[in-house]
């Protein structure tokens, strides 16, 4: 099956996506975008660059029993963790060879719901959020993934979201008052660190930190209008201290949020809201960019590892864009796409594998980009 994204495009080659906008979008060595008629290679063809071309894989053989929250893969892209609210259930992980994921069976219960979730940058932790209040730590002992240690915190709802710091040295969680929860992990050992002297006015239900391990934005689940949607931490050591916030006229709920791997790009989705909210970084400066890409509510938001491409996963499926300096260009209107809600997406770190979470059957699905 293919994934042909465009708005009234044509897209030619049966087994391969298209990216087009009015146009007829035809494979060449590259993949090409088409605008207004006439295609443009949009990507100058070095290696090392996203071709932009999905293929839908075959479901696995075993699909989760309930709808999906979330998906991670582990940083080598041998496993991919996916979370399921349903308390009997919670957790499940596959292992990936080449296009084929097989569900592993050695995995100890997680014995409540599964949000958010995230393997920890050498892949030997998985933290996932769960329904109970807690944070459950696993280790993994090749394919064998066992419970080492439950981290405290505070309700926080099904769609809260978890981050490793790219050092591997934090963990971020969300819930209840002090609303952010910050962890240093010290091997198998993590420390609840003291609460940053600012704190987010609610419950936070996104982060992620840049590539260097220094800056932390936070997504607020803002009903209140006093509240800032999105704060920006910088770190010193173990110590987060608030250099900006961001409030908008909506009391809408911000989502997850992504930096690009250069670090000069944050992306911030709201839920509920047809706009995503894009920030340039300049040292310690974050300035939202005027020309904001609109397209539809998003609850994960993922730069690729080129940082060209943006994904997110919304009420439709998934919504793809592309970046050009600045300027985010919407593809819209999937016409193979998953269809309904799309919860959460893991790209490998190659950027060769895509996993989405949604809410109905299959639950669980998987694109290879050629």
């Amino acid at each position: 099956m293919s994934l042909y994204i465009g708005n009234s495009n044509v897209a030619r080659n049966a087994k391969q996506m298209y990216i087009g906008v009015s146009n007829v979008a035809r494979k060449a060595s590259k993949a090409y975008i088409g605008i207004n008629g006439v295609a443009q290679q949009f990507w100058p063809g070095s290696s090392d660059e996203p071709s932009g071309i999905f293929t839908k894989l075959p479901s696995p053989l075993e699909i989760p029993i309930a709808y999906t929250r979330d998906v991670d893969f582990s940083p080598d892209g041998t496993y991919l963790a996916v979370t399921l609210p349903n308390d009997s259930i919670g957790l499940i992980i596959y292992k990936r060879n080449g296009d084929i994921l097989t569900k592993i069976s050695n995995v100890e219960s997680l014995s409540a719901g599964g949000y958010g979730v995230r393997f920890s940058p050498d892949g030997i932790h998985l933290a996932v959020r769960c329904s109970n209040n807690l944070v459950s730590i696993y280790k993994r002992n090749n394919d064998v993934f066992s419970k080492l240690v439950q981290l405290q915190t505070a309700d926080a709802g099904s769609d809260s979201r978890i981050c490793y710091s790219p050092d591997g040295k934090y963990l971020i969680s969300g819930g209840h008052y002090p609303y952010i929860f910050i962890h240093k992990r010290i091997n198998d050992t993590y420390t609840l660190l003291a609460n940053p002297i600012d704190l987010p006015g609610n419950d936070i239900i996104g982060a992620c930190f840049d590539p260097s391990s220094t800056y932390l934005a936070v997504s607020v689940r803002n009903m209140i209008p006093t509240v800032p949607h999105v704060l920006i931490y910088k770190r010193n050591g173990d110590n987060f201290t608030k250099i900006k916030e961001f409030r908008y006229s909506t009391n809408e709920r911000q989502a997850q949020g992504s930096f690009s791997p250069d670090g000069i790009y944050l992306c911030m989705g709201f839920i509920g809201h047809r706009n995503l909210l894009v920030y340039k970084r300049n040292y310690d400066d974050f300035i939202q960019l005027t020309n904001t890409p609109t397209g539809g509510s998003s609850y994960e938001v993922l730069f690729d590892n080129t940082g060209k491409l943006l994904i997110t996963t919304n009420s439709a499926g998934l919504y793809i864009y592309v970046r050009d300096g600045d300027t985010f260009t919407w593809i819209p209107e999937p016409t193979d796409n998953i269809g309904h809600m799309a919860t959460g997406c893991s790209l490998t770190r190659d950027g060769k594998y895509l996993a989405v979470a949604h809410e109905i059957t299959p639950f669980l699905t998987m694109y290879r980009q050629e």
